[in-house]
């Protein structure tokens, strides 16, 4: 008798219990049937604590698979501060992948990939103004708050959008603004 094999299971861990947006917006991919998404919640504000609480906790919870597909995400926020820049370019980004943590990072904050659905901008924000400029496409935007069914539609203009900000280059720092949050977004859609 042939035993089953189970999907794929993709972790994403992203900052503080109180910000919520990132989990909100991941989980809507979680109704496919190729693969299995697992939202984990962390009290972790900064990337250092993250890669570590991430650790930590596929130690104890989880039995990673490589041959299966499983992958393990961190979402994160740069908030376009030079000292974050600096910690994940010394190192970080290289000891997440020893352990096969990719890092996706959003500069200055997530909502970057919100607004790329909608405009391309190179403009320098930080998370205030970024918002202030999303509340013109998404009203009354709030964080926390599901917006996947206004954003869906638009999908491939964000990764486009998200490209072009990048330049077409393999950044694993992407600058203000820029998030490589489509690299997600591309995988979890292939995989549908």
């Amino acid at each position: 008798m042939r035993r089953c094999q189970r999907k794929p299971i993709y972790y994403f861990f992203s900052e503080g219990k109180k910000n919520q947006t990132e989990r909100i917006y991941f989980r809507n991919f979680n109704n496919s049937l190729s693969y299995s998404i697992r939202l984990v919640n962390s009290n972790e504000t900064d990337p250092e604590g993250l890669l570590l609480f991430a650790k930590k906790y596929l130690k104890r919870n989880a039995e990673l698979s490589e041959s299966i597909g499983d992958r393990v995400f961190i979402i994160c926020d740069i908030d376009n501060e030079e000292k974050r820049q600096r910690i994940i370019s010394n190192g970080l980004i290289d000891k997440a992948k020893k352990s096969k943590i990719t890092f996706v990072f959003s500069n200055p904050c997530f909502e970057i990939w919100f607004l790329n659905h909608f405009v391309f901008t190179k403009k320098e924000y930080t998370s205030l103004q970024l918002l202030n400029d999303l509340n013109k496409h998404l009203k009354k935007y709030q964080k926390n708050v599901n917006y996947f069914d206004e954003l869906k539609t638009r999908m491939d203009k964000a990764i486009e959008n998200s490209k072009r900000q990048l330049e077409n280059k393999d950044m694993s720092v992407p600058p203000c603004p820029g998030t490589n949050v489509y690299k997600v977004v591309e995988l979890l859609l292939r995989r549908k």
